[in-house]
């Protein structure tokens, strides 16, 4: 909370205030990215569930294949994953689509946003 209110306070500086602004003007594609964003982090879960977990205790339910998504997200990848082929497929098609492709997209959205209002 403290860190929304840090952020709207400095709205009203001319230069500093582009920030809140290019939130606010960005807000529409963020929220789509978003819904994108959600969308394909719970497809991957069902997917690793459903493919990996009968083999893999890090895919064994929903709420597990989540938390080892987000860890590989902050790049903590399951132990001998190269050794399986079907983890391999796993972990490579989801650094593609979540690090190549979404994050290019989120970065395009903020730097579109910041260069119209600047």
């Amino acid at each position: 909370m403290i860190m929304v209110r840090l952020i709207v306070a400095t709205a009203v500086h001319p230069r500093v205030g582009l920030l809140p602004s290019s939130l606010a003007y960005g807000m529409d594609d963020l929220a789509h990215f978003f819904f994108i964003f959600l969308l394909l982090y719970f497809l991957f879960a069902l997917l690793g569930t459903w493919v990996l977990g009968s083999t893999r205790s890090e895919f064994v339910d929903f709420t597990t294949s989540c938390a080892t998504q987000f860890n590989m997200m902050i790049g903590e990848l399951p132990e001998d994953w190269s050794q399986n082929t079907s983890l391999l497929i796993f972990v490579s098609v989801h650094f593609l689509v979540f690090f190549f492709f979404l994050l290019n997209f989120l970065l395009a959205i903020i730097v579109e946003a910041y260069s119209t209002l600047t």
